[in-house]
């Protein structure tokens, strides 16, 4: 019998206690506050002529001033149309994928914790070079996603368009690298101030430290899940008591043969990929992380 039909398999309904979409609050978090700030003025500034500047940006003289939540709140506020849709559609290809695997509590961990990497590391390569950056935008949260799910789904082939152009295949492990190296080249170029560097695109400038920091936050999360995973048969992150209706006590060869089996698919996904399992060690895997969340 497969180890999905097995009793200590099989739940009651507890989708009440279930966490939110995950993806779906922050999606809204970010059009919300957008809509609010550049449509209605709230928050919200023009310095310079027409130019916008959405208030909640992170600064070192904000930081100096002990206005910590700045290292959150800019993942939250973005300069333009096309900034805010850009990241909008690259949280959703990255944030949905992510959240199908590690849950909505992980979305938001890899969400929040890549803000505040991407947030420290431009706040300190400014203050070391002297530069005053006002920085907004999801891109590294967003990063944060995307090295995540590299890390979890290695040699998932993904489709994107370069320049939004032309069609390019990569594996999640490729798109990793590929975003991780070009994130600290072009940050290394505009340090160093050479000619040929990109982070002034469309003069304004391009915070891609933040964008690293986002990356390296992401690969740390994702690799942590996964050794948290091996060692105790379940994702590390904090059960949800309130979500369980009077379970009943499992046998311990029933949870040793499902931690067992468990450790199998983590480590053939760590080696060949999310899409390497078959339909019945995905269902094994998802009841598992359910039954282990909800405990």
């Amino acid at each position: 019998m497969p180890i999905s039909e097995r009793d200590f398999m099989q739940r009651p309904d507890l989708s009440r206690g279930q966490p939110a979409d995950a993806l779906k609050w922050l999606m809204g978090l970010n059009i919300a506050v957008f809509v609010a700030q550049y449509g209605f003025g709230l928050a919200a500034s023009r310095v310079e002529g027409f130019a916008f500047q959405p208030w909640g940006g992170l600064t070192l003289e904000g930081l100096r001033q002990g206005h910590l939540w700045l290292l959150l709140s800019h993942a939250f506020v973005h300069g333009s149309l096309g900034h805010v849709l850009l990241n909008l559609m690259m949280l959703h290809f990255g944030g949905g994928r992510l959240q199908r695997l590690v849950g909505p509590q992980g979305l938001l961990q890899v969400y929040v914790l890549g803000a505040l990497f991407g947030g420290l590391l431009e706040s300190a390569v400014g203050a070391m070079i002297g530069e005053e950056a006002y920085l907004i935008g999801a891109s590294a949260a967003v990063m944060a996603t995307l090295l995540a799910l590299a890390v979890l789904e290695p040699v998932e082939q993904v489709q994107l368009l370069l320049l939004f152009v032309i069609p390019v295949r990569f594996s999640m492990r490729g798109l990793g690298r590929f975003l991780t190296l070009t994130s600290l080249g072009m940050g290394l170029l505009g340090l160093f101030g050479s000619e040929y560097s990109l982070v002034n695109l469309g003069g304004a400038r391009v915070a891609e430290f933040a964008h690293f920091g986002g990356c390296v936050a992401g690969w740390l999360w994702a690799r942590r899940w996964l050794q948290a995973s091996k060692r105790n048969g379940a994702p590390f992150l904090r059960p949800r008591p309130e979500a369980v209706a009077s379970p009943q006590p499992e046998p311990m060869n029933a949870q040793r043969s499902l931690r067992e089996e468990v450790d199998q698919i983590l480590e053939q996904i760590n080696a060949h990929g999310l899409q390497s399992l078959s339909a019945e060690q995905r269902r094994t895997l998802e009841l598992a992380s359910q039954l282990w969340r909800d405990r």
